[in-house]
């Protein structure tokens, strides 16, 4: 195990959240972003920057603002790109762990417009490190957690060539979804498979089986799922 997120919904601009960044740098360990927080950004970050420059925030929409994104997503990149070994998280999402479209009136309600939209967001933010980083190679990820996975397998997300696509478990029943079936096999491609969802019965129960778990680890095995 090489790879860690450091925390959730942390602030790298934050000189005490950053000492978690340092520590797991200096072990050597590659280090990514939660699919909450694309290239770093949460909805905290994003009020803690227009705050910090003194300007009134403006609403967290790539559809109304997307100027405004592409700032500050270019100005975290900026304080990631300082450390070795960064696994760049590519996404667009609510200001929870939710669909973009709960918290922005303004994305398309069909699957192919919001696919779309995800779809340039991503392709914006891989453009951003691309330029940061000079032309440098680089991993990027991009996580098929709730919504992305029904619009992957309906082909409705179009992803940069060389992204690892990060196929997750549904929260009801914990196995993958339908979007793995139809993965491509020689495509750069990992999991993010949940021992335990909170919000998916009541609390203080046993978590995941681990003959649920063994089945489905498996079957992403069969697909190639190695990478991530």
């Amino acid at each position: 195990m090489n790879l860690i997120i450091p925390a959730s919904l942390m602030n790298i601009d934050n000189n005490d959240e950053r000492t978690l960044v340092d520590i797991c740098s200096k072990r050597g360990l590659y280090l990514s972003q939660h699919h909450i927080e694309p290239l770093g950004v949460s909805s905290f970050s994003w009020s803690h920057y227009w705050k910090k420059k003194g300007e009134e925030i403006p609403k967290q929409s790539f559809i109304e603002n997307p100027k405004k994104c592409a700032e500050i997503w270019d100005y975290y990149v900026g304080l990631w790109a300082k450390y070795p070994n960064v696994i760049w998280q590519l996404g667009l999402r609510g200001r929870t762990d939710e669909p973009v479209w709960t918290h922005d009136p303004l994305v398309p309600p069909d699957d192919a417009g919001r696919g779309e939209l995800i779809s340039h967001a991503i392709d914006t933010q891989y453009n951003i490190v691309k330029r940061r980083l000079g032309g440098k190679k680089f991993i990027s990820s991009a996580t098929l957690w709730m919504e992305c996975g029904p619009l992957m397998e309906k082909g409705c997300l179009k992803m940069p060539e060389d992204t690892v696509l990060v196929y997750s478990d549904v929260g009801s029943n914990q196995n993958f979804g339908g979007d793995l079936d139809i993965c491509d096999e020689n495509a750069k491609k990992g999991v993010d498979y949940h021992v335990a969802y909170c919000t998916a019965g009541p609390h203080f129960v046993r978590g995941n089986s681990p003959e649920r778990m063994q089945k489905n680890i498996s079957r992403a095995l069969e697909k190639n799922c190695t990478e991530y």
